[in-house]
């Protein structure tokens, strides 16, 4: 839950929360809307960890961050801070200023 917490700390700065109208955060929910083009414009962040490369199973190019958590929901290698904040400031600056 820290990593939530923080990643949407990150990318709150300096916007008004109250004009944000959804935040999903579903692996099914979001992969079904892509699948099915029903999706907005969006960023796709894919923490993919080892194993089969998913380049080819969505129909927008994803963001990699490194880091994984393993099936039993344990955290084998954190995401980097510095990583969610290069995001971060990479959407602001494509979001208008309110």
């Amino acid at each position: 839950m820290n990593g939530i917490t923080e990643a949407l700390g990150a990318v709150l700065v300096d916007i008004d929360s109250a004009q944000i109208e959804q935040v999903t955060l579903s692996t099914t929910v979001v992969t079904n809307t892509i699948v099915e083009h029903k999706e907005q414009p969006v960023d796709l962040y894919v923490v993919a960890g080892p194993g089969r490369n998913v380049d080819d199973i969505f129909p927008v190019r994803p963001v990699y961050l490194k880091g994984y958590t393993d099936h039993r929901g344990i955290v084998v290698e954190s995401t980097k801070c510095e990583a969610i904040n290069h995001i971060a400031h990479t959407v602001q600056s494509r979001v208008a200023p309110i």
